[in-house]
C-alpha cells in the first residue's frame, strides 16, 4: 500500500518554494535588535542604511555616557560600596587568608593571591554596578567592560565590532589597612576644575 507522503520523496514529483509571500528583489524586511525578523513593510536598502546608522549613533552615546569620568567615578563609588558591605568580609575570611594577615606576610605569594583575590572579586562587583548604573547598549553591539584593580581603582573599556577604544577612570584607590586586611574601600570623588 503507497501513501501520498511516499510520493514526496520522488524528485521528479516535488516541487519547493523558499521564501515569504510577497518578498520583493533587493527589499528586505526588518530585523530587530534580537535577530529576528520584524513584521510589517519591507525595507529598501537605504532605509537599512539610515537605521543601522542611527542605531550606530545610539551606541556611541551610550558608550561615551557609560565611560566618562563621572560615570567611571559612579561604578567605582558603587563597586567600593559593595565591597565593604561583602566582598572584603568573604575574601578576608577565605581560609586562604584568614589569620595570616597577607598584607603583612614575609611571603610574597600570599600577598599576592590576597591582592589577586580582592581585584577579582571587585571586578565581579564593578560589572554588576555598570549593569546597574548604566545597562546594556540600546542595540547590544557595544559592551563596556570594567575592570578594578589594586593599583589603579576602576577602568573602562569600550569593545565594539570591529574596534577596541580605552579610557582611563580614578587614578588609584582609598584603603584601610588594618591588621594586614584591607578592611575598608574609600570612595572617590570628581576632580574640581580650577
Amino acid at each position: 500500500m503507497t501513501t501520498e507522503y511516499e510520493d514526496v520523496h520522488d524528485v521528479e514529483q516535488f516541487l519547493a518554494h523558499f521564501g515569504v509571500k510577497g518578498m520583493q528583489w533587493g527589499k528586505r524586511r526588518p530585523v530587530g535588535s534580537d535577530g529576528l525578523v520584524k513584521g510589517g513593510k519591507s525595507e529598501t536598502p537605504k532605509a537599512t542604511a539610515k537605521r543601522v546608522k542611527k542605531e550606530t549613533k545610539a551606541d556611541a552615546k551610550w558608550a561615551k555616557n557609560a565611560t566618562s569620568l563621572k560615570s567611571q567615578v559612579a561604578v567605582y563609588n558603587q563597586t567600593a560600596a559593595m565591597m565593604n558591605a561583602k566582598g572584603l568580609g568573604q575574601v578576608n575570611s577565605n581560609p586562604k587568608f584568614k589569620g595570616k594577615k597577607p598584607l603583612l606576610s614575609k611571603d610574597i605569594r600570599v600577598r599576592q593571591a590576597y591582592l589577586d583575590t580582592i581585584s577579582a572579586t571587585a571586578n565581579k562587583y564593578a560589572q554588576q554596578a555598570h549593569k546597574e548604573l548604566h545597562g546594556d547598549s540600546p542595540n547590544g553591539r557595544v559592551e563596556v567592560k570594567y575592570t578594578y584593580s589594586s593599583s589603579h581603582g576602576v577602568k573602562a573599556s569600550v569593545s565594539t565590532p570591529g574596534k577596541v577604544e580605552h579610557s582611563t577612570g580614578p587614578s588609584g584607590m582609598i584603603v584601610t589597612v588594618q591588621d594586614g586586611y584591607i578592611t575598608k574601600i574609600g570612595a572617590a570623588k570628581l576632580p574640581v576644575a580650577q
